[in-house]
């Protein structure tokens, strides 16, 4: 789901994005966001941008939970806390 090619507004797409995401992991659609979370998350870490990485992580494991893939929830967490520590 590509929503925004102007590179300039990035963080308003990826904001987007993931609101869509978020949307579809509380409307019962918990695969359509894992896809589209595993998209922006890919982007951030090429972009190296640390906030985005941590809201994706955090909304896809909220997303495999509700498609009953507690352990890939778990490892997604995992990587979120050297994020969070990093943060502070």
């Amino acid at each position: 789901l590509s929503l925004c090619p102007d590179e300039a507004k990035n963080r308003e797409c990826i904001d987007i994005q993931m609101y869509i995401a978020n949307t579809f992991t509380k409307n019962g659609q918990p695969a359509r966001a894992i896809s589209l979370l595993t998209e922006i998350l890919e982007k951030a870490q090429k972009q190296g941008v640390s906030y985005e990485e941590w809201l994706s992580r955090y909304y896809l494991a909220q997303a495999l939970l509700k498609n009953n893939e507690p352990e890939k929830a778990i490892e997604c967490l995992t990587k979120l806390l050297p994020l969070l520590e990093s943060s502070g």
